[in-house]
């Protein structure tokens, strides 16, 4: 289904690594997100996405027409992706066994 869709919607209140915004950045989809969690440290509105403020339905309903009205925004587009590869779950995974095995030595 994400395949086939043009913008993707993220309304949580509370959010930890949110991995199905990831999967949905790394495809390049138009990205609207509560700013909540740890959303906050990879979304940045209207670079990346469109950021929301949590529990707000005024807030989510600009933030969809905000999306609609970037479809074409292929530089955000682009800047999702880039932020989903440094997101990426096999390289969190990498770089924290990395840091514990320094730690361990």
């Amino acid at each position: 289904i994400l395949k086939i869709t043009d913008v993707f919607v993220f309304p949580s209140i509370k959010e930890g690594h949110a991995g199905a915004l990831i999967q949905a950045m790394d495809m390049e989809k138009i990205v609207v997100a509560s700013h909540t969690g740890g959303i906050k440290y990879y979304l940045k509105h209207m670079e990346n996405g469109i950021a929301v403020r949590p529990g707000s339905i005024e807030s989510l309903y600009s933030g969809m027409l905000t999306a609609l009205e970037n479809l074409k925004n292929e530089k955000m587009r682009k800047k999702a992706r880039e932020t989903a590869e440094k997101f990426d779950i096999r390289r969190v995974a990498e770089e924290t066994i990395k840091l514990y095995m320094e730690v361990m030595k």
